[in-house]
């Protein structure tokens, strides 16, 4: 049981470091092909939900904004990343438990993508929505992927 429970805290935290990574690397570079500093979204992002900014010619990509924003997102990705293993261990214990699994992935991409659109509509004309969307699926296919390959077993036929 400790072994599970290492495995569950060690996976958790790698995938959701790959969650994190991947949103990060995804809107760098919308940023960057746009014309913009490459952490603007992560500032923007910050300057709304811990600031109050509704304008957006008042975004400062400062350390401040940054930092509050991908603070909070780190946080939110090793949560995602803790249940996401969580279930990858219990799908590698029955075949009939992959459904939770994939279910949970869904829920995380859209509500992630939902979750930032929602909130950054005042300053929506600034955020590539392209990136949200495009962050918030590829860090869930990654993380899903590093867990599948994590936990093998979940991809072996297993008799019902």
């Amino acid at each position: 049981m400790q072994s599970n429970k290492k495995s569950v805290i060690r996976q958790g935290v790698i995938s959701g470091l790959i969650g994190y990574a991947v949103v990060e690397v995804v809107f760098a570079l919308a940023n960057v092909v746009g014309g913009r500093p490459p952490f603007f979204t992560a500032a923007a992002l910050g300057s709304v939900f811990f600031f109050g900014v509704t304008d957006p010619n008042a975004i400062v990509v400062s350390a401040q904004n940054v930092l509050a924003f991908n603070g909070a997102q780190l946080l939110t990705f090793l949560a995602f990343g803790f249940v996401g293993a969580w279930f990858a261990v219990l799908a590698s214990k029955g075949a009939q438990l992959w459904y939770p699994t994939l279910f949970f992935w869904i829920f995380v991409a859209f509500h992630m993508i939902g979750a930032v659109q929602m909130t950054a509509f005042p300053i929506e004309s600034v955020i590539p929505s392209f990136a949200v969307w495009a962050g918030g699926i590829l860090a869930s296919l990654a993380m899903a992927g590093y867990l599948l390959r994590a936990n093998p077993r979940i991809t072996q036929k297993q008799a019902w």
